[in-house]
């Protein structure tokens, strides 16, 4: 063995020769000796790998470097993981020659290739590690096996980056884009300083390293994917924990638009993870598993109780991010369902979730049920649940968060849109109930929920059979009409108002200010509302001194609603 390997390891010095024939004749030796004794220098293979790898950087000739790299793919033929595994241990960092071994091996004969490719699947399926702790002994020699998964995307990168390259698809391309995508979900979760790491090896660098591999890997796809998802921005959601589940959602809806028949076989690989990964596998696996669901090929692989099993126990998950895709996958399971008492049902599951904690899970909550109202609109058979709905929208038109009085704003609109004609009279109330919030939001700062309120009250003065026609009729125009048709409600509208005063944003408690100014001037002009103000005022017992402090921090046309408001008995608080 020693006699064998002393050989080798001459061969190799021997490429560095200056004089071209006696590193010739060193290429023929290490060839010669590698198709002889390879069987049984397995024990030696990381040594010769490692010094094939020192001599290549300062070996010159042309002929020389490709014996070299002609070496290590021979012996890879017999030892394939000790190979991959002792060039992953200098892949960090990739230098030049490192890449031409990567891009030999990536170009070798294909059982070879396949066999490389193989192993570095199984690599990339390990848990990556990098240690925090000043006392983990973090080894700056990259020995400890626990962190190559790092210098697997690397290798995968150069591989699939290589025309020259021979790459199996298939099945095996599948598992690569899958473990990629997961290998990027660890790597976001690390922390960006890493003790005991240089600045090149920080998390970032790893991050766009796997990003880099993952668009090399889906150029490979006839369809190419890349410029779609790049497009949207996927690669920049990917790279951060925050947005990770975002991106992993706009590549599956890439998939399913570039590509139809490869979302069945994603959909087949990562419904396993579900029930056998780890923590961030089985997230990201659920993020593929509800973002697919949208296509029919995908929904029938597997039974529809299996599927509606899984999303009903994340719906009840603990983790907002796993409810927040049970509500994904809801709202694209409901794109195929057809009985009445199923869609039902999964409407029933959605509206539990209005009054999630999360601010993210009920927007997903308004998507799915979109998503359901926009797939059963004008069928009479669930208008009594659309009406349903838009009763427990009301107090998120009022919400203070404005991506949520937005998206309530759009999915009441929506629901008016949906409604058949023959239950337009009970969504009456629940208009009404609804027109105060949306006018007060016109007055809002964020230019989403102006727009948002504005084209839904254009379907609400539709469903009231209002006159009013045009975007452009005035806010206060709006008032008078409110008024005038609806007098004996003008005191709920009263109550709405109120609790905008309240509001810490100036301009809502303006506009409830002008509001209640304009449906004071028409209590005033009722003979019937008057006396009922008069009876209110006769019965208050409010100090003016009180009155003046609870008015004094609004402005004017607030603090006279204000004062109106307390004579009359309603409690205002500042």
């Amino acid at each position: 063995m020693a006699t064998i390997t002393s050989q080798i390891l001459a061969a190799v010095a021997g490429l560095r020769d200056t004089v071209k024939i006696n590193a010739q004749a060193a290429a023929v030796m290490l060839t010669s000796v590698l198709k002889e004794q390879r069987n049984n220098i397995k024990e030696k293979v990381p040594e010769i790998v490692d010094i094939i790898y020192f001599h290549l950087q300062v070996t010159q000739e042309d002929s020389a470097r490709q014996a070299a790299m002609g070496a290590v793919c021979l012996l890879a033929e017999k030892h394939t993981q000790e190979v991959v595994s002792a060039l992953l241990r200098v892949s960090l960092p990739c230098d030049s020659h490192v890449s031409q071994l990567w891009e030999a091996l990536g170009r070798a004969k294909k059982p070879v290739s396949l066999r490389v490719l193989a192993e570095l699947l199984a690599m990339l399926k390990r848990r990556p590690c990098l240690e925090t702790s000043e006392t983990s002994g973090l080894s700056s020699s990259f020995e400890d096996a626990s962190i190559l998964p790092l210098a697997t995307s690397r290798a995968l990168c150069i591989i699939f980056s290589n025309k020259e390259c021979l790459v199996p698809m298939g099945a095996f391309y599948v598992s690569v884009l899958i473990f990629l995508i997961i290998h990027l979900h660890y790597l976001v979760s690390f922390p960006e300083v890493v003790y005991g790491w240089e600045d090149r090896f920080q998390t970032s660098s790893f991050v766009s390293c796997t990003v880099e591999a993952l668009k090399a890997v889906m150029k490979r796809e006839k369809y190419s994917l890349m410029q779609s998802v790049s497009l949207a921005g996927a690669w920049d959601l990917l790279s951060m924990p925050e947005t990770y589940l975002e991106g992993v959602l706009l590549l599956a809806r890439a998939i399913l638009k570039h590509h139809r028949s490869l979302d069945f076989a994603v959909f087949t690989k990562v419904a396993p993870l579900l029930h056998h990964g780890d923590d961030k596998q089985k997230l990201t696996a659920m993020a593929l598993f509800t973002g697919l669901l949208s296509t029919e090929s995908t929904y029938v692989t597997l039974k529809k109780q299996y599927i509606l099993g899984h999303l009903k126990n994340w719906h009840v998950d603990p983790r907002p991010a796993v409810r927040w895709l049970a509500l994904l996958g809801l709202g694209n399971v409901a794109l195929h369902l057809q009985k009445k008492t199923e869609v039902r049902a999964l409407l029933n599951d959605v509206l539990e979730t209005f009054n999630d904690p999360d601010e993210k899970v009920i927007l997903m909550a308004f998507e799915a049920a979109t998503k359901i109202v926009n797939c059963h609109k004008q069928k009479d058979h669930l208008d009594t649940e659309f009406v349903k709905i838009a009763g427990q929208l009301h107090p998120f038109l009022a919400d203070e968060r404005h991506k949520i009085s937005c998206a309530a704003a759009k999915l009441l609109g929506d629901l008016l849109r949906a409604l058949s004609g023959k239950h337009k009279s009970f969504m009456q109330e629940q208009v009404l109930n609804s027109m105060v919030p949306l006018l007060l939001n016109l007055q809002q700062q964020h230019p989403d929920v102006i727009k948002s309120c504005a084209d839904t009250l254009q379907e609400c003065k539709a469903l009231l059979g209002w006159t009013l026609n045009d975007k452009s009729e005035s806010w206060d125009s709006i008032c008078e009409h409110l008024a005038e048709w609806y007098p004996e409600r003008l005191w709920s509208f009263l109550h709405q108002a109120q609790e905008y005063l309240r509001s810490p944003c100036a301009s809502s408690r303006r506009a409830a200010g002008i509001f209640i100014d304009v449906i004071i001037q028409h209590l005033e002009n009722s003979l019937l509302q008057k006396e009922a103000m008069d009876l209110l005022q006769g019965g208050a017992s409010i100090a003016t001194e009180e009155v003046k402090r609870i008015c004094s921090p609004f402005p004017v046309p607030c603090a006279m609603a204000c004062c109106f408001l307390c004579s009359c008995g309603f409690a205002v608080r500042s």
